[in-house]
């Protein structure tokens, strides 16, 4: 009987460089195909990441309907060459229950001897007070919003339930987004080597850019003010 297929589930977090990585997974899919490995369009729907499965999954936001559609599409993709599922969402991080998604991980075809050894989950976490930080300068730069950084930070909480949630789904591997500790300071050549394959090409570019310092502090003032701003495409140009 020809073994279960691998399932990767790389699940964020939120600002530890998942554009960028998403980015290379997408614009790569043929050559990762080349080497057995299936990033799918299924549950796909910026053709980037995989929200819309993580989206499904999410009994809070969801009631799972497109579940089986996406299932239907991913199958569609498969290839016999296929030994391996790869799947990216850092909306997977908002899963408090995985039953939805444990169901979808055995419809797959992953085989009727799928167990945890055959999911392999990767994530990578800031340093608590600067994850804040870049969050709440993502959420002042993109939405009207005014709220303060105290009131914002109550918002990040313990680790650990999330940990011992994912630790007893699959293997889980965390590992720090610093550019010190990343292989080649890159998360792409990072996460490439976490599942055994080796890229061609590293794009080097920082595919979501934060802004900071003045601009922030402006942003932030015409938020509280609800005044017109400049864009964020223009912010970032200045930065």
């Amino acid at each position: 009987m020809k073994p279960a297929r691998t399932l990767i589930l790389h699940i964020g977090r939120h600002k530890s460089g998942t554009s960028s990585l998403q980015h290379f997974l997408a614009g790569n899919r043929d050559w990762l195909s080349q080497k057995g490995i299936l990033y799918p369009h299924a549950g796909c729907n910026n053709r980037i990441a995989h929200h819309e499965l993580a989206l499904q999954c999410n009994s809070r936001l969801s009631d799972g309907s497109g579940i089986d559609g996406i299932l239907a599409g991913l199958k569609a993709e498969l290839a016999p060459h296929h030994e391996r599922i790869l799947l990216s969402s850092e909306a997977f991080q908002n899963l408090t229950d995985l039953s939805r998604l444990k169901d979808a991980c055995s419809a797959m075809g992953l085989g009727s001897g799928l167990s945890l050894s055959h999911i392999q989950i990767v994530c990578y976490v800031r340093e608590h007070l600067d994850y804040a930080m870049s969050g709440f300068r993502q959420l002042v730069q993109s939405q009207t919003v005014f709220v303060t950084f105290d009131q914002y930070a109550h918002r990040f909480g313990d680790m650990a339930p999330f940990l011992h949630r994912w630790q007893n789904f699959g293997n889980l591997s965390v590992a720090w987004f610093d550019r010190n500790t990343l292989k080649n300071g890159d998360v792409v050549a990072d996460f490439c080597e976490r599942i055994s394959i080796n890229p061609t090409d590293i794009p080097s570019s920082n595919k979501n850019p934060s802004i900071g310092g003045n601009l922030l502090v402006y942003k932030l003032a015409a938020n509280r003010l609800k005044i017109p701003a400049l864009d964020y495409a223009t912010m970032r140009g200045l930065a």
